[in-house]
């Protein structure tokens, strides 16, 4: 662990769990196109992390990887995180710890230069890519390992949709964006692997918590 490492808030903080089944999860999931101009807590964003990507003696993980490869890291490109200055950082899955990347670009209008969608850009609290690593890829799964990559990319996605919805928070998965500007700026956090997948993050604007809160009254 660096100086400049930040440590995450210890998942003993999550629980007890607001009582979302896998189930209830599935069924309200919504993609969110648009967010609250509110951050999120870097405990939200701790749990996000942890329980889909996170590896822990007592847990494991959450997404499941073939052979304990787990070739596909998490690199956050933080907006308005309390606590967390707006920059982009790469996930410790066994420490539990974010280490920003060694750049002074703005996340933000990194972000709207980049997606496809403007309007998640201008709202989104958070911005998660999953980033593969070919080396440990193609030692665990030979000819397989794109493929492989891709299978897991899309499960650790899945993972903190389900993860967001527990935590009653937007999110939407983002497949278009500029490759070759995230392949500049990410891959060489993660060792020049490709950029595989991502998913935005944030509070729900105030419309969409009156359209579930008129769903339950009736």
């Amino acid at each position: 662990m660096t100086a400049r490492t930040i440590p995450l808030p210890s998942p003993d903080l999550y629980y007890p769990a607001s009582g979302v089944s896998v189930v209830t999860a599935l069924r309200e999931r919504r993609s969110q196109h648009e967010f609250a101009a509110e951050h999120l807590s870097l405990t939200v964003l701790g749990t996000l992390l942890n329980e889909s990507a996170g590896l822990t003696e007592v847990f494991g993980r959450g997404t499941p990887s073939p052979g304990r490869a787990y070739p596909v890291s998490c690199v956050v490109a933080a907006c308005a995180v309390d606590g967390l200055p707006a920059a982009f950082y790469r996930y410790d899955p066994r420490e539990h710890t974010l280490a920003p990347l060694d750049t002074e670009v703005a996340p933000r209008e990194w972000l709207q230069r980049v997606l496809a969608n403007r309007t998640i850009a201008d709202t989104e609290a958070a911005h998660v890519f999953a980033v593969g690593d070919p080396r440990s890829a193609e030692q665990h799964f030979g000819p397989n390992a794109d493929r492989f990559l891709m299978l897991e990319a899309g499960q650790l996605v899945q993972s903190m949709l389900l993860v967001a919805q527990h935590q009653k928070i937007g999110a939407c998965t983002i497949g278009r964006f500029d490759q070759a500007e995230a392949q500049a700026l990410l891959g060489p956090a993660t060792g020049g692997g490709p950029v595989l997948h991502s998913a935005a993050f944030g509070h729900y604007p105030e419309a969409r918590v009156q359209s579930a809160a008129h769903r339950s009254a009736a």
